[in-house]
């Protein structure tokens, strides 16, 4: 039992010793280390739709602490130059490790109201760069000390990303038929950023009615220069056994017919926390609004 005593107040010795080494812990600025941090790593996976833009973010936490700590929920929001684009929540089980950097990847879905007020501000004021703030806040259990609360907040100027838009400019349906079936459809990528982009391996898929699918894909890389566009030619295979049902739709029932175009490409460029991003272009509508001619 005696061994058991001592064990156990040589256990809480540690705790207390280790508590008080963080507590104390100064970084080289003199000021107190108290507390886990956060930076953000990278952008990726963005989705381009027509009410929302979401993308991928990759956090970097930081724990000084001599212990791992562990947390079920982190709440996060994303500031660009003070105006909040996202508030939202990751409700998973987070393990941070001592003395280390543990790297999770959080989900930024921007609605289109801030989306819009964000691209109007930036225009308004001909921003070129930005101020992307990230504040995020979790609870934790540590021995002794029991639950605490930690903010974190991460800030890094960046370039005023843009995202590019993607609209279909006209479709050649002239030359269908029942021995016929391919569809072309041009459409126009437009870049608004200051700096170039670049789309390699682009895959694309055409619905229509939820039902008559159409695949294809882009064998070369589209450039697209600063503040400008370029149009990407998109060749699509009909299905011969829908290509009955499309006709009719064309022919009768453009405008009560949906059609979904979802283009999915990578996202080459020279800005660091957009490397190897894959962009989602999604857009929809019905038939009748394709053929602008």
């Amino acid at each position: 039992m005696k061994k058991y005593s001592l064990a156990l107040l040589f256990l809480m010795a540690v705790l207390m010793l280790g508590y008080g080494w963080w507590k104390f812990k100064k970084t080289d600025s003199g000021e107190i280390n108290l507390q886990p941090s956060l930076k953000v790593a990278a952008i990726s996976n963005l989705d381009v739709g027509e009410e929302k833009v979401k993308m991928t973010s990759k956090i970097i936490l930081s724990n000084p602490l001599p212990i791992h700590i562990k947390t079920d929920r982190l709440d996060y929001s994303v500031f660009i130059d003070s105006i909040k684009i996202v508030e939202s929540s990751y409700n998973k089980p987070i393990r941070i490790y001592s003395l280390k950097d543990t790297t999770i990847e959080i989900p930024i879905d921007i609605l289109k109201e801030p989306l819009a007020r964000l691209l109007k501000y930036l225009e308004k004021n001909n921003k070129e760069t930005a101020e992307y703030t990230v504040k995020a806040d979790i609870k934790v259990d540590i021995p002794v000390i029991g639950e605490k609360k930690f903010f974190m907040e991460f800030s890094k100027r960046l370039p005023a990303f843009r995202p590019p838009k993607l609209e279909i400019e006209d479709v050649d349906v002239d030359s269908l038929g029942f021995d016929e079936s391919k569809i072309d459809l041009v459409a126009q990528v437009a870049n608004p950023n200051i700096f170039a982009l670049k789309l390699k391996d682009g895959k694309y898929g055409f619905t229509v009615d939820n039902d008559i699918v159409m695949e294809g894909s882009l064998e070369k890389i589209i450039d697209i220069p600063a503040k400008s566009s370029s149009p990407v030619s998109i060749h699509l295979d009909l299905k011969t056994v829908k290509m009955g049902k499309f006709l009719w739709k064309m022919l009768f029932d453009k405008t009560g017919t949906p059609f979904n175009l979802k283009f999915r490409c990578k996202l080459l460029t020279d800005k660091d926390v957009l490397t190897n991003s894959h962009i989602t272009f999604n857009i929809r509508g019905t038939l009748d609004k394709l053929k602008k001619s």
